[in-house]
């Protein structure tokens, strides 16, 4: 899909990219979660552009999506599956959006 400098990574919603685990993804204390997206259907369910791995044992687990309404979706877990959700704004489909969230350490 041709981008403003390259081109951007196309998924159908049934693909995935994973990233190997790193010490580096390990944020304690804050962290910024930003993605470009350009939804042409709403999802049948969350429809997720970034997920840090949630389960037992994970350091700051989070997710940014889209809902099944078009709203903006970003939800956190710490290690103990303790969450912290919010829905944001409504997006237009067939046009690009910059969704991000900040997480300091509390909702």
């Amino acid at each position: 899909m041709p981008g403003h400098k390259g081109d951007a990574v196309e998924f159908s919603g049934n693909e995935r990219y994973e990233m190997p685990s790193d010490s580096a993804l390990e944020t304690p204390d804050a962290y910024t979660v930003a993605a470009w997206l350009f939804p042409m259907a709403l999802p049948v369910d969350l429809g997720c552009a970034v997920t840090k791995v949630y389960g037992l044992g994970a350091q700051n687990a989070w997710t940014l999506c889209i809902a099944t309404d078009a709203s903006f979706f970003f939800e956190t877990a710490d290690h103990e599956l303790t969450t912290d959700g919010m829905y944001g704004a409504r997006v237009p489909l067939d046009s690009w959006h910059h969704m991000a969230a900040v997480w300091t350490g509390s909702v």
